[in-house]
């Protein structure tokens, strides 16, 4: 997963755009050893395919999902994951020669 990160940070697309911006949008995880409040679990973004027109609300669906399950989000490689997850299509096409 490093090398998608920096694969995917240190080109001039979309999608580098998106991952920059998903880096970030995840809060602190927890103390050790304590653990937080039950919470309602914030829904799973809709799958993204490349189209330009999906791009912010995808974007935006990710940073809720990362800030308000930001315990389940710990790291930087953990919210990437967990985005890659969600594309299909060009999108995916556009990272799968990246990942390890």
């Amino acid at each position: 997963m490093v090398i998608l990160n920096t694969a995917l940070t240190n080109t001039n697309t979309p999608l580098a755009t998106a991952t920059a911006a998903l880096a970030n949008a995840g809060g602190p995880a927890p103390p050790a050893g304590e653990r937080p409040p039950k919470r309602e679990s914030i829904p799973k973004p809709q799958e993204f395919d490349g189209s330009q027109d999906q791009l912010p609300p995808f974007i935006a669906q990710l940073r809720t999902k990362f800030l308000g399950d930001a315990h389940k989000f710990v790291d930087v490689q953990h919210r990437l994951a967990y985005a890659v997850g969600f594309l299909k299509g060009k999108a995916y096409e556009q990272i799968l020669s990246l990942i390890d």
